[in-house]
């Protein structure tokens, strides 16, 4: 057999000195480079053995705590006409020796300006020749330092990769991948399957939308209603498990009293019993009036915190026992809502507590009263009671990321990612009735940016497409839900 060398090259960044070394039997080039600037776009289609790569990678980026790349169809373009003129003329180098397609000279930047990814962003290139498969390109790389670095390294956000063919060459075997730390708008995920069940959940105001999510989750009525108040949020952080134990929507109404819809939404769903939480004493005789065969139970402590404990005793009193507390501030909305699906799927019930602590007092007698020897907090560094042996804290660098942390632990828990619902951390309304509502096919919350996904969110969505069958987008508006079907595709 003809032994085949070749070069390992690294042109480092801002220019550090490169090193080469002379492996044998196969060729691996790397080149790291920099900073470009504006904007076009091409397509290109990715092979089955491409798309594996990037899995293989992604996985390995994971496992680094380096978040999942898209795959950038332009950078593909640019990956795959240089294998093609490395294949046809006969050179394997960064810079392009003839082409059919590049000015003679160009650089890797140089190509992926040319194709239409023109940036102002980071950009890199590996190549290797004499590999089959993704899986050995991928071990290459992997074990070569410099295009290890380029691999896992976190700026970038795309993925550029071409695997070409050649029988009358050396190596046989082309591989090119183009990295590029912009999103360009020809990106997109790696699932081969079919895109998830879209279904945008939008009401015209925050009372409309739990009325939509009220519809969709029991056209037929139920048995139990969840009336809250919609324009303030502590009394309603700790409804979602008691709402799924007795299998009935939130509603959310303004605290002025029943709108008109609200009260349609009520004769509709025909309730025998009402929770009537936090919300002024004074409504209560309308609320009867307007379901005259139901049990109004109010539920109304003396203060945000005092109510969870009562929501507690509700659901101790349903389900006969409870077996973990979730504490999560009730000072603010975003982390107790993110736990909310998890909470209400395993029957946990959510008690609040200041952010930064201490535990109110009323909350730790409650915990203590019900036996209640395991915590999960969220969002927060406060102690349980002394009583509580087993705790387990999930939090982030900021909501998103907590989220995201929740997330990973409920998917551990048993939840799937098979429906996921998202919705925007940036305010509490849509969010907080969307708990129950995804807990019969143990779904997921994430909350995003009305603006875009967070980088977080981003990531859970990216490493488990392939499960996502159904995507509630809850209240959000055009721009994000069209870059999370980009993503998904």
């Amino acid at each position: 057999m003809e032994a085949k060398s070749g070069l390992l090259e690294m042109i480092a960044r801002r220019g550090r000195r490169g090193s080469v070394i002379v492996p044998f039997f196969v060729m691996l080039v790397l080149s790291i480079l920099l900073m470009v600037p504006a904007m076009a776009w091409a397509t290109s289609t990715s092979s089955t053995d491409e798309v594996e790569f990037v899995r293989l990678l992604n996985q390995y980026r994971e496992a680094n705590g380096a978040g999942p790349l898209l795959i950038s169809d332009t950078l593909s373009l640019a990956a795959y006409k240089h294998n093609r003129d490395m294949a046809t003329y006969k050179f394997f180098s960064h810079t392009t020796a003839k082409s059919s397609y590049f000015p003679v000279g160009s650089q890797p930047w140089d190509r992926m300006r040319a194709v239409g990814y023109d940036y102002n962003t980071t950009m890199a290139e590996n190549l290797a020749g004499g590999y089959p498969t993704a899986a050995e390109a991928f071990k290459a790389w992997k074990n070569s330092a410099g295009h290890n670095r380029n691999m896992l390294d976190p700026v970038f956000k795309v993925i550029g990769v071409s695997r070409h063919f050649a029988a009358d060459t050396a190596y046989g075997y082309f591989w090119t991948t183009d990295f590029g730390a912009f999103i360009d708008p020809s990106a997109h995920g790696t699932s081969t399957g079919p895109a998830p069940a879209y279904t945008t959940i939008t009401g015209t105001d925050r009372y409309a939308t739990a009325i939509l999510i009220s519809q969709k989750a029991y056209p037929k009525g139920a048995p139990a209603v969840f009336v809250v108040k919609g324009d303030n949020f502590p009394d309603a952080l700790a409804a979602a498990p008691l709402a799924t134990a007795y299998g009935g929507p939130v509603i959310l109404t303004p605290s002025t009293g029943l709108t008109q819809a609200v009260k349609d939404e009520l004769r509709r769903l025909n309730p025998y019993k009402v929770f009537y939480i936090g919300l002024p004493a004074k409504f209560e005789a309308e609320l009867q009036a307007l379901l005259p065969k139901a049990t109004i139970k109010t539920v109304r402590g003396k203060d945000r915190y005092e109510t969870a404990t009562l929501l507690a005793d509700e659901l101790e009193n349903k389900l006969g026992r409870i077996d973990k507390v979730v504490i999560a501030p009730g000072d603010k909305f975003p982390d107790a809502l993110s736990v909310a699906p998890l909470a209400a799927s395993k029957g946990w019930a959510i008690m609040l507590a200041p952010a930064s602590g201490p535990l109110p007092e009323v909350t730790s007698a409650k915990i203590k009263e019900l036996g209640i020897g395991s915590a999960l907090v969220v969002g927060s560094y406060v102690k349980p009671p002394a009583t509580v042996k087993e705790v387990l804290y999930k939090v982030g660098k900021d909501r998103y990321h907590t989220s995201a942390q929740i997330a990973v632990y409920a998917k551990s828990q048993g939840l799937s990612f098979t429906h996921v619902a998202l919705a925007t951390g940036e305010n509490y309304p849509d969010a907080l009735v969307v708990g129950p509502y995804l807990v019969p096919l143990k779904g997921i919350l994430l909350l995003t940016q009305p603006t875009g996904l967070p980088t977080y969110i981003n990531d859970q969505l990216m490493a488990n497409r392939d499960g996502i069958e159904k995507l509630d987008f809850v209240g959000l508006p055009g721009g994000v839900t069209g870059q999370t079907k980009i993503l998904l595709q």
